[in-house]
């Protein structure tokens, strides 16, 4: 899964992405920090 995302990250950044496919692949992104894994020891 990391792969798949380095990847998409590298063809937007590139412009080799869709239009649709780069606002699908940002909420996707915006989602995935929503979900970021808290350390309970800090």
């Amino acid at each position: 899964m990391l792969n798949w995302m380095k990847y998409n990250r590298k063809m937007m950044n590139a412009g080799k992405l869709k239009a649709e496919r780069v606002k699908l692949f940002l909420e996707l992104l915006a989602f995935g920090e929503t979900l970021k894994h808290v350390n309970q020891y800090d």
